[in-house]
């Protein structure tokens, strides 16, 4: 049960990103010392494909690769609908196969993707030279050949963005626990903020989520009867049910208001918004920040007045909340490549903790890297990480039904079904 007292409230949320400078180092190898590992007079054109209309945050990593290899070209082209079946398919077909192609999350359990599995590099494999240790092992798939076909780039959470001069100008803390959230919620209420906390929808599946899969994360038992859709199974969804709907007893969220104010469940609408300054909180993911830096340079209002805003986790849990950390973008090589050798070459650059948390810098991003930079957007995330309270499904081991049906429980809840009912049909959506 969570029980906090009541009281009226309203909000907003923000604070200042300062660029994730690295000081990575690796497991097995000085992060900011890259020795080639070829020729370096080698002549190779290496070609990159994807979704992203442009990828800016890789130019500099391919910036500094050409300086150790000055005949080495490589390049990046968008695919139009880049995730149909059809198009992914055709992108092994004939001489114009990439040598890297975007992986997105969950596609190593969809059928669909099937051919970009078979057709991966075993980036793992000790001829690659490519160090995956440098890369928080909870992100890393291994296939049933124990093979690592893709590596992560980017990486998402769910939590909330904090305007952290709200916060610091009303002499408040950055909730830490579940309590400190209520009540610094009723405290921008009682100052006349209608909805301290906004959301696309007024959507609270942020604060849910990642508390159902830090409840589920040592419970073996759990997770099987979750996948095995057992008769009550639902039970282990019981508790984050029941923190939805005392977090909604508050009325924190004004929800037609997030419906007005929040056009898009995208990185224009939450951005935006963010912006304007007067809003202490925003529930959202990771991935709505993606290039803010850009929207930051256009958006009047935070050029007018810009101030600090940050990423934290939702506190759910005496002792904080958790990070439930995904993959948003990954890369795997062609292994019929003409250019393997060299393909290969520059991802052992790229998986390297200084390169990664740089791309991820650039692009706002949770980098994947074991070794994180000083990202001051994202520093939370380095706290939660050294205090165990991030978690990952590859780790957990929550089947792609089962991950389905604890949001569709979730829904009926949310559109009038009882706790008692939601969980009962578990398994039924």
């Amino acid at each position: 049960m969570f029980k906090a007292n009541h009281k009226p409230l309203r909000s907003l949320i923000c604070i200042s990103f300062l660029s994730l400078s690295l000081v990575g180092c690796g497991t097995n190898e000085d992060q900011n010392a890259f020795k080639p590992a070829l020729d370096t007079n080698t002549t190779a054109n290496i070609s990159i494909q994807g979704h992203y209309d442009n990828f800016e945050a890789i130019d500099e990593q391919i910036d500094t690769f050409k300086s150790f290899y000055p005949n080495v070209t490589i390049k990046y082209d968008k695919v139009d609908n880049y995730t149909k079946e059809t198009v992914i398919n055709n992108l092994f077909l004939g001489d114009n196969a990439p040598d890297i192609y975007f992986v997105n999350n969950s596609w190593e359990n969809d059928s669909r993707y099937a051919k970009l599995m078979e057709n991966a590099e075993d980036l793992s494999a000790k001829e690659t030279g490519i160090d995956i240790s440098n890369v928080r092992e909870g992100l890393i798939y291994k296939d049933k050949e124990n093979h690592v076909p893709f590596v992560p780039i980017f990486t998402n959470a769910f939590g909330m963005i904090v305007n952290e001069e709200l916060f610091s100008k009303n002499h408040l803390k950055i909730p830490k626990t579940y309590q400190d959230l209520i009540s610094v919620c009723n405290s921008f209420k009682d100052l006349g903020y209608d909805s301290p906390v906004m959301s696309y929808k007024g959507s609270i599946f942020s604060l849910y989520f990642p508390h159902f899969m830090g409840n589920i994360a040592k419970d073996k038992d759990g997770v099987k009867a979750l996948n095995d859709m057992d008769e009550n199974a639902g039970e282990k969804i019981r508790s984050s049910l029941e923190l939805a709907s005392d977090f909604l007893s508050y009325e924190f969220i004004d929800k037609e208001k997030c419906i007005e104010e929040i056009a898009k469940d995208n990185t224009d609408s939450i951005c935006y918004r963010i912006y304007e300054g007067d809003v202490p909180i925003i529930f959202t993911e990771v991935n709505r920040l993606s290039g803010s830096n850009k929207r930051e340079a256009k958006s009047e209002a935070y050029q007018a007045h810009s101030f600090p805003y940050s990423f934290q986790p939702i506190p759910t849990f005496d002792k904080g909340g958790y990070y439930y950390n995904t993959l948003t973008l990954s890369f795997a090589v062609n292994k019929e490549s003409k250019n393997l050798k060299m393909t290969n070459e520059f991802m052992r650059f790229l998986i390297r903790s200084d390169s990664l948390n740089k791309m991820s810098a650039n692009k706002r991003q949770i980098s994947p890297a074991k070794v994180l930079g000083d990202d001051k957007l994202f520093n939370s995330f380095k706290d939660v990480l050294n205090n165990n309270q991030v978690v990952y499904n590859y780790e957990i081991g929550l089947s792609t039904e089962a991950d389905i049906q604890v949001r569709k429980t979730f829904d009926a809840f949310l559109n009038g079904a009882s706790i008692d009912e939601a969980i009962h049909d578990y398994g039924t959506y």
